[in-house]
């Protein structure tokens, strides 16, 4: 009957399962790059399983970190045609630094300082500034 059941159920003992240990999740997030990165998930968690019994690992896949992202297609701009540069330049005469900022090609700019030397080389005997 309905009443010996509910009767049973609060005078007769339960069995009382002892607490269960608790298991830590780990969060392992790793780059995903295909095949090798399951093999390596999977060897991650069985070594941690065999160590640390009490430990779970979690493996979360990262897509956004693929191999891809460490090459690129674009090709390398020589030094000499890069823009919006800072540089430094010395005087062949008095071994004075100028230190310059060019928003052209640096060969552009190169070439100009070279062309003024040219022009200016014959008053630069004379210090700088008293010409």
């Amino acid at each position: 009957s309905v009443i010996r059941r509910q009767l049973n159920l609060v005078y007769e003992p339960r069995e009382i399962k002892p607490p269960k240990p608790e298991t830590d999740i780990v969060v392992l997030r790793i780059p995903y790059y295909g095949n090798p990165t399951h093999i390596y998930a999977k060897r991650v968690t069985t070594a941690v399983a065999a160590q640390y019994p009490l430990k779970q690992v979690r493996v979360v896949y990262d897509i956004t970190a693929r191999i891809s992202h460490n090459f690129t297609t674009k090709d390398k701009i020589p030094t000499e045609l890069r823009s919006g540069v800072v540089y430094e330049a010395t005087c062949p005469v008095c071994n004075e630094k100028y230190i310059g900022q060019t928003c052209r090609h640096l060969k552009t700019r190169i070439n100009e300082h070279l062309s003024y030397q040219k022009r200016v080389m014959p008053s630069l005997t004379q210090p700088h500034g008293t010409a």
